[in-house]
């Protein structure tokens, strides 16, 4: 996969963009647009495990890949989606047949790798799941078993490898300090697009940019165009962002079969900030029931999230908060909530009129206080 490097020296301009690509063999090689003189000294990495390769297309609930809209916004920069114990389960029974991998046992300055990574993750604002999803894409070490070689875990992100310097030592070599890096620019490309409106090899929310294999991409959200900075290949079945969104899908397919709705609306909470869905709250009735919502005008968002409920903007009155207006309310869905009418536990199925649109009705899951 090809990306661009994350760092500058202090003798090249700021708009120098360095490359890294790893060839479909698995042989690594970075070097500079332009400069055809430097490189990064031969190094293998494993191809892409077969199983990531396995379309998730329709699987979980239905998503299909999109290249203009790899992830939402909401959902790439959730930093609590995952808590380090939820990993560090995931790491000890990985979507791989089950097996453990390595990870499951990898320590740095004492504290599990599981650890470090929510708390990088909440250092950036960065999606956990990405920076994990991001350990197996660029290197397979989820999938990994075994320890693997120095080389491999020095380089696990491609992050920071500069120009002419075959050893790489320029970068912040090792397992944690690359995932530190990681999030750091990701970050990085998601302040640049807020405050310059492009990243800094010129991806942009709705502008479009050709990709390294020459497709003319038109990012539609600021976590696509970030991706694409870091990746800017497609892809599609076999690499680039296409195994970024594939690897997504198939690892939360994973980690939320057993808990839909996950962080968002109609998904169980206890405080406001368990709700990742923006201006989300967590509204609690007398009962025990509490589930993250938002007000709305008509419309509400969806989650790109496997096992996340559609919506709907219902016109409550003054049921739920006592203030007049809309709700977003998860809609029923026997696929995710098959025992109880399409609805989660606490949950029942009943028709809501949509708010600023009178005689428009869906049915949703109303708490039952």
């Amino acid at each position: 996969m090809l990306k661009p490097a994350r760092f500058s020296t202090a003798s090249k301009a700021l708009s120098t963009v360095l490359f890294c690509a790893t060839a479909l063999v698995g042989a690594v090689a970075c070097t500079e647009i332009g400069d055809t003189t430097g490189g990064l000294a031969a190094g293998t990495r494993p191809p892409p495990d077969p199983e990531d390769l396995v379309d998730q297309s329709g699987k979980g609930d239905g998503s299909v890949f999109n290249a203009t809209r790899l992830v939402e916004d909401a959902l790439f920069e959730d930093s609590g989606y995952l808590t380090g114990p939820m990993m560090q389960a995931f790491f000890e029974k990985t979507p791989y047949s089950g097996r453990r991998s390595f990870l499951a046992d990898a320590v740095h300055e004492g504290i599990p790798v599981s650890t470090h990574i929510a708390e990088i993750a909440a250092r950036h604002r960065i999606n956990p799941l990405v920076l994990v999803v991001k350990l197996q894409v660029e290197a397979s070490l989820v999938a990994a078993d075994k320890t693997p070689n120095k080389f491999l875990l020095d380089r696990a992100m491609g992050c920071g490898c500069l120009d002419g310097d075959p050893s790489c030592a320029a970068g912040q070599l090792g397992l944690v300090p690359q995932i530190e890096c990681a999030g750091r620019v990701f970050r990085s490309y998601l302040d640049d697009l807020t405050n310059r409106g492009q990243t800094v090899s010129g991806w942009k929310v709705g502008s479009p940019k050709k990709t390294s294999e020459n497709l003319s991409i038109r990012p539609a959200n600021k976590a696509t165009a970030a991706l694409y900075t870091y990746t800017p290949w497609v892809l599609e079945g076999k690499g680039g962002n296409w195994l970024f969104w594939n690897v997504f899908q198939r690892f939360s397919n994973t980690l939320l079969q057993q808990n839909p709705n996950h962080r968002w609306i109609g998904g169980s909470c206890s405080e406001d900030s368990g709700c990742a869905v923006l201006d989300g709250t967590c509204l609690a009735g007398a009962g025990a029931t509490a589930f993250c919502t938002q007000a709305c005008d008509r419309y509400c968002p969806d989650s790109s999230a496997p096992f996340s409920s559609a919506t709907f903007c219902a016109d409550l009155g003054t049921s739920l908060s006592g203030i007049p207006g809309g709700f977003c309310m998860p809609r029923c869905d026997v696929k995710l909530f098959s025992a109880n009418g399409g609805c989660a536990a606490g949950f029942t199925c009943s028709r809501a009129e949509r708010f600023g649109e009178p005689g428009y009705f869906k049915d949703v899951c109303w708490p039952t206080w």
